[in-house]
């Protein structure tokens, strides 16, 4: 029997000797350019990193990913700042330096739009409160066309 689709290839096996991976975040804390950054060093935010990666590798886990999780609230991907950028830059670069594990980068970001599926007050914004079924915004998808984001 032939398969529908043809096979993809798998990305994780090139990274990784096994097929279920075991990975480690590391949360920074706020970066320079985020509303909650409150100026503390950078220096002692890579040691943070730094000191993560080292405990999450003497455990055992196969990959790490660094994230901006505390940048909140979240930017839009356009407003985020070449500060931004190059601190997560930086602190990547110190974890790749302290462990031999392979590292991953998420930037996050605000999402361009609400899912269509939420409720929503007619301009946009989600409500607090769902609607009753059959009132526009109540838990309808648009067609795939409109997923745009």
């Amino acid at each position: 029997m032939s398969p529908v689709l043809p096979q993809k290839p798998d990305h994780l096996a090139a990274i990784f000797d096994q097929p279920k991976p075991i990975m480690g975040m590391i949360h920074l804390a706020p970066l320079p350019g985020a509303p909650r950054y409150d100026g503390q060093p950078v220096e002692d935010i890579y040691a943070a990193a730094v000191a993560d990666a080292l405990t999450m590798a003497k455990a055992g886990i196969d990959g790490i990913i660094v994230e901006n999780a505390f940048d909140l609230p979240f930017a839009r991907p356009e407003s985020i700042g070449p500060e931004t950028v190059a601190a997560l830059t930086a602190a990547c670069v110190r974890v790749r330096d302290a462990v031999d594990l392979p590292i991953g980068i998420t930037c996050v970001a605000k999402r361009e739009r609400r899912p269509p599926s939420l409720p929503s007050d007619g301009q946009g914004w989600p409500t607090s409160r769902p609607r009753s079924p059959g009132r526009p915004g109540y838990g309808r998808l648009a067609p795939r066309s409109v997923l745009k984001w």
